[in-house]
């Protein structure tokens, strides 16, 4: 994943769709998830922020640590969290 994914969330009749661009202008690429329920809105999104944070971390060019790991793992807890706060 680069830095360039962008994410756009829809609601229609029948949930919310999370798109996904990828690369910029006329090249970008587009791909699409069907999130029918909350939950599975806030998975994507989730796993979008995650892949965020290692490429911030690593800039795709070396592995992550265990320390990069468990403090990339405790904001993506503490954001979920966050999330089941206001429900």
């Amino acid at each position: 994943m680069s830095q360039e994914t962008e994410y756009e969330v829809v609601k229609t009749s029948r949930g919310y769709v999370m798109l996904a661009w990828e690369g910029t202008g006329n090249d970008a690429t587009l791909t699409a998830a069907n999130c029918s329920k909350p939950e599975l809105l806030l998975n994507g999104l989730l796993k979008g922020y995650e892949s965020l944070l290692e490429f911030d971390a690593t800039q795709a060019e070396r592995d992550l640590t265990s320390e990069e790991k468990s403090v990339i793992k405790e904001k993506l807890r503490a954001l979920r969290d966050k999330c089941k706060e206001s429900d």
